[in-house]
């Protein structure tokens, strides 16, 4: 599918299916895979990685923001379809995390994010992921870390 010019409105449909597909479907096709096991089993932790995006939107990256609001939504549900079983599901909301990922967004966005990765300072690493997600999994069994939001420490949305 091509990207067709619509203005100042994202359009790259062939895009869009592959962050839907790849973000939210490949999500929620690894839970129907697992999650009848773990609650089978009475106990289990499903840990979901969206995105800062899935919180706050923004001109340009309008399918990546809607795709990590549905991995937000689909695993705060999928939390309230399991939690009587014992299985936990926690959903990790990293910010900037310095990775190829914006390598593949579209030049006029690169420069824009460029600017505000400047202003942000020191990002994430992926072991701050890492270890966001060991604190979540480390927890005793009667507590459930629903949500980790982490950010840069100057980064400010």
């Amino acid at each position: 599918m091509p990207e067709v010019n619509r203005g100042n409105v994202e359009a790259n449909l062939r895009r869009w299916h592959e962050l839907i597909h790849s973000n939210l479907l490949g999500t929620m096709y690894c839970c129907y895979a697992i999650a009848p096991v773990m609650d089978e089993q009475q106990q289990g932790h499903i840990v979901n990685v969206s995105s800062v995006a899935g919180r706050t939107a923004s001109a340009g990256v309008s399918a990546y923001n809607a795709s990590k609001w549905g991995v937000g939504a689909f695993s705060e549900a999928l939390r309230q379809e399991l939690c009587k079983s014992g299985v936990r599901v926690t959903v990790v909301e990293p910010g900037w995390v310095e990775t190829p990922f914006y390598d593949e967004i579209a030049s006029g966005t690169q420069e824009r994010i460029a600017r505000w990765q400047e202003s942000i300072g020191e990002p994430l690493l992926p072991e701050d992921v890492a270890g966001a997600i060991w604190f979540a999994l480390s927890q005793p069994q009667r507590v459930s870390v629903n949500e980790i939001l982490l950010r840069p420490t100057g980064q400010v949305n």
